[in-house]
């Protein structure tokens, strides 16, 4: 059993719900998105949903909050709106919006230290967040490779002044403790940046 507070459930959402909603449905969020199904997370466990009960299955994004009917068939009665959403134009075109996840609240923005640190690539990130109305956070990893992490942090911090810039060495427990205040319970954090 899991808690929809624990989920990410606030009263943004709650304020959504129709009188007749609050007996007749269950809230219920979308945690993975795969071809041809989808698996919700709710107060009454794990649900796998066929993506084809949807009208356009690209129109779902991890995170989404689903409304579900609490008797009757596994067919969603509508999603709810979105507090944020985080998208991109899809490759190869200007007019196609592609989602990557909704409802966040915190966008980790991770890079290394060393050689793949690229400045112009935490800016594109910051503009994401800044477009989706979610508050990054530099996550530069690999510290223990670099003789100056400093330097690194330095780089970074023009990019966006009040945005806070966390240093450490992912092995480390003690410096990934330093995450913590953006990981409480009920928040959704995402992460983005290039693979490895």
């Amino acid at each position: 059993m899991l808690d929809l507070e624990q989920l990410g459930w606030r009263p943004f959402f709650q304020q959504q719900l129709e009188a007749h909603e609050l007996s007749a449905c269950y809230a219920a969020r979308i945690v993975q998105i795969h071809r041809n199904h989808c698996l919700v997370w709710s107060e009454r466990g794990e649900q796998s949903l066929d993506v084809g009960v949807f009208p356009d299955p690209r129109d779902l994004a991890v995170g989404d909050w689903l409304l579900m009917p609490a008797h009757g068939a596994a067919r969603p009665v509508r999603m709810l709106t979105r507090q944020s959403k985080l998208s991109r134009k899809a490759v190869g075109s200007r007019d196609v919006e592609q989602l990557i996840a909704a409802n966040v609240d915190t966008l980790f923005i991770v890079t290394s230290c060393n050689d793949d640190f690229n400045p112009a690539r935490i800016e594109r990130y910051l503009a994401l967040a800044s477009g989706a109305g979610v508050a990054p956070v530099i996550v530069l990893t690999k510290a223990d490779l670099v003789e100056d992490v400093e330097a690194c942090r330095n780089a970074a911090r023009p990019l966006h002044p009040d945005v806070p810039i966390e240093c450490v060495d992912a092995r480390n427990a003690g410096q990934l403790a330093r995450l913590q205040p953006w990981c409480r319970t009920g928040q959704t954090v995402a992460l983005v940046g290039s693979s490895g």
